[in-house]
């Protein structure tokens, strides 16, 4: 067992892989842990992230929410893979996120939406 210190405020989401542990903090940080030996191998400054939750789409591909819209991060290089915006309403902020088969569930205002990845296991592996 071992302890590190990981983010300057509270941890607000983890999530795996094969490879990796994620965890999302209130220090707007995303870091990327290696799954067996706890090292930091990547940390990706996420401003503006709403919900507390993170995702693990694909062995390389997290999820996180912003205001009116998703984000994809590739966790080995920091990027942003793709943006989505569910909607015009700038202040909607996403509270929920629930991982599907090929897709994520997210709360949207008052409504329920589903934003489907269908070739995500073909595109991204």
């Amino acid at each position: 067992m071992y302890s590190i210190q990981a983010h300057d405020g509270s941890i607000t989401s983890l999530t795996y892989s094969e490879s990796y542990v994620i965890s999302l903090g209130t220090d707007e940080r995303l870091c990327v842990w290696e799954r067996f030996q706890g090292h930091l191998l990547n940390t990706i400054h996420v401003s503006q992230t709403f919900s507390s939750q993170v995702l693990m789409l694909a062995q390389h591909l997290v999820v996180t929410a912003r205001s009116g819209g998703l984000i994809i991060w590739d966790v080995r290089t920091g990027d942003c893979v793709r943006t989505i915006t569910l909607g015009r309403g700038p202040f909607v902020f996403i509270n929920q996120l629930v991982l599907l088969r090929d897709a994520v569930l997210c709360d949207y205002g008052k409504q329920l939406m589903i934003v489907r990845f269908p070739l995500m296991t073909h595109k991204f592996d």
